[in-house]
């Protein structure tokens, strides 16, 4: 099935019948006119870029597994991109930039984490869940997402419900990340009334692999 896009004067639109239909790319897009779009591939993210605006970059993967029969289908969870334990720099007005002021700019980093991804094809009357649970079955986090019909994302920051620091952190930056879970396979269920349907999250360190 072919899938495909096209900048307007207007925004985005996207297709997955091969341009028999078209529906507007929306999300936080704003109505301008786009003047070149390219796919990074290995990342699978949609690189706009705008007139008279800015670079506006947006995870693709959810679209590209996106088909009639998952429309069809009641609810779907999609494939998650693995989750990277890294440590946050972090700066507290002394470099030279942050002392220059206006004159240094500086775009908005990806929330830290992995992002969760499902569709439901019908309003319900209230939120789903999402649990996500270890390589033992262990119950690491659970989350609540909208109950509303059409996709959604959920960030997940590798955090479970209850963090702890199991030794002394001497900056923020160490502190967080003993916050996070520990690499491995995790899997995130979507229960949905009687339904559950999950997916794996592979979980690494910096630099293995990714």
């Amino acid at each position: 099935m072919a899938r495909g896009g096209t900048g307007t004067e207007f925004g985005v639109f996207v297709t997955i019948d091969g341009g028999a239909h078209w529906a507007q790319f929306k999300g936080n897009f704003p109505t301008a006119g786009v003047r070149g779009m390219v796919i990074q591939p290995r990342a699978q993210e949609l690189v706009l870029g705008s007139y008279g605006r800015s670079i506006w970059i947006v995870d693709m993967a959810p679209l590209q597994q996106l088909t009639l029969d998952v429309l069809s289908s009641e609810a779907h969870l999609f494939d998650a991109k693995p989750g990277v334990l890294f440590r946050t720099r972090y700066t507290y007005g002394a470099t030279i930039e942050q002392l220059n002021g206006d004159m240094s700019f500086r775009g908005e980093n990806p929330p830290y984490g992995t992002m969760i991804t499902y569709y439901l094809r019908d309003d319900r009357d209230h939120n789903v869940t999402l649990a996500i649970t270890d390589e033992q079955g262990n119950a690491v986090r659970s989350m609540t997402g909208p109950g509303t019909a059409g996709l959604h994302r959920i960030n997940w920051n590798l955090q479970p419900d209850d963090p702890e620091v199991t030794s002394y952190a001497a900056t923020a930056s160490e502190r967080e990340f003993q916050l996070r879970v520990t690499p491995g396979t995790y899997t995130v269920t979507l229960q949905l009334g009687g339904t559950a349907i999950s997916q794996q999250i592979a979980v690494a360190l910096e630099g293995d692999g990714t």
